[in-house]
């Protein structure tokens, strides 16, 4: 479902993170408990570190991951709340998901546009 939204973005432009369609990157950042309400399926986290502590909670299910550096991590982001606890050093990550707009967009023709000269379809 992802590839297929992606597959069919404007210009048929490539997109570098897919299947999935937007990319965060976290420096130095710790964060509050949370969900990602607004995420279609799945995200990934790739975890870009050198720092100690700063692990990655799913709070409901009760599990602490220590990501080590390159670690990639796939979770429903919406499903379970989740947050990374404070750390020393350096520390990054990059994030991947796509919103579920995504899914209207396929749903509705792109808005209408999905039939325009401008709009390159794959």
């Amino acid at each position: 479902m992802l590839q297929e939204y992606v597959d069919q973005l404007p210009d048929n432009e490539h997109v570098p993170m897919a299947p999935f369609s937007s990319m965060v990157v976290n420096l130095k950042v710790s964060t509050s408990i949370h969900r990602d309400w607004k995420d279609w399926t799945n995200c990934a986290v790739l975890v870009v570190s050198d720092c100690e502590a700063g692990e990655l909670v799913f709070f409901e299910l009760g599990i602490v991951v220590r990501a080590c550096h390159c670690n990639y991590m796939l979770f429903p982001s919406w499903q379970i709340s989740h947050f990374n606890k404070h750390f020393k050093g350096k520390c990054a990550s990059f994030v991947f998901h796509t919103d579920k707009s995504g899914k209207d967009g396929i749903e509705k023709n792109f808005n209408g546009w999905g039939d325009s000269i401008k709009f390159i379809k794959a």
